[in-house]
């Protein structure tokens, strides 16, 4: 049997059950095979048992002919049979393999293994540290320190970081830990905690945390991580996810416990939040506040507190902080009621239109119209009529294209309840401001044409006819001119449209005979084309008299162009 198997071990268990012809095969061993190739070979092709035999026999076989060659050789095959192991889950294997590895960065020349303990009680774990340096300061290892950090612990690491099955946290934690005390420079070091910490992640399985756990002990045990760390690399994930959960599950809890256990540790966090909820908290701001508003959680008493909070996110020197505050200011709005709008939102308010990151600007224009219903028309007047102004002077076009989309709904809440003058001057100031923004806004950037568009057709609703016929159809008429293809035909669609709602007839008519003149007997192919479009467009929104009278007999006659 010595011809047939690596060693007397291997033999164990291979006839178990049924052998078929090609098994039997992988038995066969050349009597004179060098030791290292015959470890290749049967952890390459071998049976499990074999396999298995090998990978305990590992480290002995190396320390007798130890060179960097072999080394390759022997991590080049103990990966191969990982993989195989991992693909075909065999827990085995896969133990076997973190242990061998284990006992890699172990083994000294002579063959004896000198273990690293795994933290356990404190008097036991320092006996056993005291034994371990004490055998380590006489051995003389296998490895060197050099070899163990440069191509063990890489090795370990990536099988570690596929690892997600409870089964295996213990034997990969007891590698990894073998692998400390061996390690040489600090960048090492700090992959091993990178890899704990990513373990730790609360998105993880349970094997996973398990060896968070387990590494991130050693490592604190080993004092290369402090507690301090600990708590600032992981339980503060733990901490923000508890914080992001109570607020989601808030609405489930009884109104007592609400008040009485929840809202006190909520309020202290507002009072005073750690660095690590600074973020989360001024995401979820909006949300807290508009839940305790719809529970009639929302008292007197916590006004000053969120608003305080909320001051502060939003002066905030990280821009994200800042943008998370901006989308959040309608629920906040919300929340505090109209009569807590102070003059010291509205500077909020104000900071956020002037801020110096563009998104944050455009995050907070696109809900002033939900700013505006919450505050109701006198208040909004006072307060946003200006700053919508304001906005429009504004040096990006994006910008102000989202303050033009918000206008149907901001509009009519800003002119309730004024006298026409006050209306007029200013629907006209607006009017003006869309006409520059038409000009600075590159020809190219047709999707927020078409944004401009989308609003202009719902401007007949708060706009007189005058101001819609000298104002809204000649940029209408421009878009048909200069805009993409898609621009065109929108703008088409939308003159024709509001067209219809202008209620002086000579306006009517006056569009309708430059529609004929520039487009139904333009010199174009694309304008002539473009008419019957608006053709299409106003088979749909006029009587079948209106439009044969109107547009239908100019089409007929570019039969004969």
């Amino acid at each position: 049997m010595d011809d047939f198997f690596f060693s007397e071990k291997e033999a164990e268990g291979c006839f178990d059950g049924d052998m078929s012809p090609s098994d039997l095969e992988k038995l066969e061993v050349e009597e004179d095979m060098p030791e290292i190739p015959r470890a290749d070979l049967l952890l390459r092709t071998g049976l499990k048992q074999q396999k298995l035999s090998v990978l305990v026999s590992l480290p002995k076989v190396l320390a007798a002919t130890n060179s960097k060659e072999n080394l390759v050789t022997i991590l080049d095959a103990i990966k191969h049979v990982w993989k195989k192991g991992e693909a075909e889950n065999d827990v085995d294997i896969i133990n076997e393999v973190f242990t061998c590895l284990q006992n890699l960065a172990s083994i000294t020349c002579d063959g004896k293994i000198i273990t690293y303990p795994m933290t356990s009680l404190f008097e036991e774990f320092d006996a056993m540290m005291r034994q371990y340096h004490e055998e380590k300061v006489t051995a003389v290892f296998l490895l060197t320190d050099d070899q163990v950090t440069k191509q063990l612990l890489p090795l370990v690491l990536e099988f570690v970081h596929e690892l997600q099955v409870k089964d295996h946290a213990e034997v990969a934690s007891h590698c990894v830990a073998a692998m400390i005390p061996r390690l040489s420079g600090s960048l090492k070091k700090t992959q091993i905690i990178r890899i704990g910490i990513e373990k730790g992640d609360v998105s993880q399985g349970a094997g996973s945390r398990l060896i968070c756990c387990l590494i991130l002990g050693v490592l604190t045990a080993s004092t290369l991580l402090s507690e301090q760390d600990i708590d600032g690399l992981f339980f503060q994930k733990v901490k923000v996810m508890a914080f992001q959960t109570l607020l989601s599950l808030y609405d489930y809890f009884p109104p007592r416990d609400r008040r009485d256990v929840i809202l006190p540790v909520v309020a202290e966090i507002l009072e005073h939040p750690p660095s690590y909820l600074i973020s989360p908290l001024a995401r979820l701001f909006g949300r807290l506040a508009f839940k305790l508003f719809t529970l009639g959680d929302f008292t007197s008493d916590h006004i000053a507190t969120f608003q305080a909070c909320y001051t502060t996110l939003s002066r905030s020197d990280c821009p994200d902080v800042r943008l998370d505050c901006a989308r959040n200011l309608p629920a906040v709005v919300q929340a505090f009621g109209p009569a807590q709008y102070s003059p010291h939102l509205d500077d909020l308010l104000q900071a956020f239109t002037q801020d110096t990151s563009e998104p944050i600007r455009r995050s907070v224009v696109s809900g002033l119209h939900e700013v505006a219903a919450l505050l109701g028309p006198q208040r909004a007047q006072r307060y946003l009529k200006a700053t919508s102004l304001a906005v429009f002077k504004d040096e990006s076009p994006t910008v102000q294209g989202h303050l033009i989309a918000c206008l149907p709904s901001f509009v009519p809440t800003i002119c309730t309840g004024v006298d026409d003058d006050t209306k007029n001057t200013y629907i006209d100031a607006m009017l003006k401001a869309i006409l520059h923004h038409h000009t600075i806004l590159a020809a190219g950037r047709w999707r927020e044409q078409m944004t401009v568009l989308d609003a202009l057709r719902h401007f007949p609703t708060f706009i007189s006819s005058t101001q819609l016929f000298e104002r809204v159809c000649p940029l209408l008429f421009e878009l048909m001119n200069a805009g993409a293809r898609p621009v065109q035909v929108e703008a088409a669609r939308v003159l024709v449209a509001v067209n219809r709602d202008n209620k002086i007839t000579a306006n009517r008519v006056n569009v309708l005979l430059r529609l004929r003149k520039e487009y139904a007997l333009g010199k174009n192919f694309w304008q002539r084309t473009l008419y019957l479009d608006a053709c299409n467009f106003a088979c749909d929104c006029y009587s079948h008299q209106y439009f044969r009278t109107n547009y239908l007999d100019p089409a007929i006659d570019l039969l004969e162009v």
